[in-house]
């Protein structure tokens, strides 16, 4: 295990980001949003860290979703405000805080898609699995795909999920791309097995369009069409 000053340390630093971030906040909202993205990688690599004590842990839980949180939120609305830029979602919207713990699924994208008498909400994990949210709580989602498959993006189209999965193989561009429904009216809550649920359909992305190190990035969709964004893998050179 490693020591208690190691983490302490890292907590520490990340404070002091935190506090130059509130000082910066009212003339600087850029340099403060900076400061706070490289307080979140410190607080993360805490938060994550099984070698870590329990309360190290959750002391960097608790600056990620309090101190952390206040000041991108007050960041975000000073750069607004100097900016000019007036946002469009309703002044009433309330936000809803996931109940992730300090080991669970850290969400990259989530689409909200249309069930038989409610909203439903997906989350993709930065894992390349899918969940839901039940409770305030995100629960695993058994996708009826092979152990070694991966999720790269989400998108609803009405009652149906969007999904973009990514299949290794063992020639370039190393992965099979393809596009899959889900349709909203199977239960996708625990307790379930991939057996249970089904595809509507699933199209495989043309490995033409992904010469030269192409990949898929983005997926959006609308009632009828869906969207794939193409560009360069960013780990190339």
């Amino acid at each position: 295990m490693k020591s208690n000053s190691h983490a302490d340390t890292h907590v520490q630093n990340a404070q002091s980001l935190i506090a130059k971030a509130n000082g910066e906040v009212a003339t600087n909202p850029i340099a403060a949003l900076a400061d706070l993205a490289n307080a979140q990688k410190i607080l993360r690599s805490v938060q994550q860290d099984s070698s870590f004590s329990d309360t190290q842990r959750n002391k960097a839980l608790g600056l990620l979703q309090g101190d952390l949180t206040h000041g991108v939120q007050n960041a975000i609305t000073n750069y607004n405000k100097q900016s000019a830029i007036t946002a469009l979602c309703s002044t009433n919207a309330t936000g809803i805080l996931l109940n992730t713990g300090s080991t669970g699924p850290q969400p990259s994208a989530i689409a909200m898609v249309q069930g038989k008498s409610t909203t439903i909400m997906y989350a993709l994990g930065a894992d390349g699995k899918v969940y839901q949210r039940v409770n305030n709580s995100l629960l695993l989602v058994h996708l009826p795909l092979s152990s070694t498959a991966m999720v790269r993006g989400i998108a609803s189209d009405g009652p149906q999920l969007v999904l973009l999965v990514a299949q290794p193989i063992n020639a370039p561009p190393n992965f099979a791309y393809s596009l899959s429904l889900l349709p909203t009216d199977q239960s996708t809550q625990v307790p379930q097995n991939s057996n249970q649920l089904k595809f509507a359909t699933s199209v495989p992305i043309d490995p033409k369009l992904l010469s030269n190190g192409q990949m898929p990035k983005l997926i959006a969709s609308t009632s009828s069409d869906v969207y794939v964004v193409i560009g360069a893998n960013a780990t190339q050179s």
